[in-house]
């Protein structure tokens, strides 16, 4: 603050201290004022930028997502009958078998193509399953479709 004598003017008078600064500190507030609206103009364009990233995020997410689900099911139809053929070339191995018109070694290379069929269609429908879980997660109803709300969830002991 100004003392008592700096608010003398040379006339003699005394003057209102915000008087003498007003034109000064009128120009101070209004240099703020604009810098304070210009920074706040830049943080909402940064936040629109960041909302429609996260927006194309999500969609692209989702998108990846149903393209997994729909390749992993047309895997899982595939190894399906893959699975059903080897099934069936057992069948018939094992009946020529039988009928003493093949070996062994031939009924045991279809037991092994069916083994291998079974379980690359089991791992057709764990890759399906992990897809569709993908979906959930990016879709955000993760919780939602098995019902489960976060006060469900024990926090354990605290104590």
């Amino acid at each position: 603050m100004l003392s008592e004598a700096a608010c003398i003017c040379k006339s003699g008078e005394k003057k209102d201290q915000s008087s003498l600064f007003s034109p000064h500190f009128r120009l101070l507030l209004s240099q703020f004022s604009r810098a304070a609206a210009a920074q706040a103009k830049l943080d909402q364009d940064q936040s629109a930028k960041k909302m429609n990233y996260l927006e194309q995020q999500a969609e692209l997410g989702i998108t990846t997502a149903l393209r997994s689900i729909q390749t992993d099911y047309e895997r899982v139809e595939a190894y399906k009958v893959a699975s059903d053929l080897a099934q069936q070339k057992l069948q018939a191995e094992e009946a020529k078998f039988k009928a003493e018109l093949s070996n062994n070694y031939l009924a045991l290379q279809c037991q092994r193509d069916l083994a291998e069929a079974r379980s690359a269609e089991l791992r057709a429908i764990t890759d399906y399953n992990l897809s569709r879980s993908r979906l959930d997660r990016a879709s955000g109803v993760s919780l939602k479709n098995r019902i489960i709300k976060l006060t469900d969830v024990p926090l354990g002991d605290l104590g």
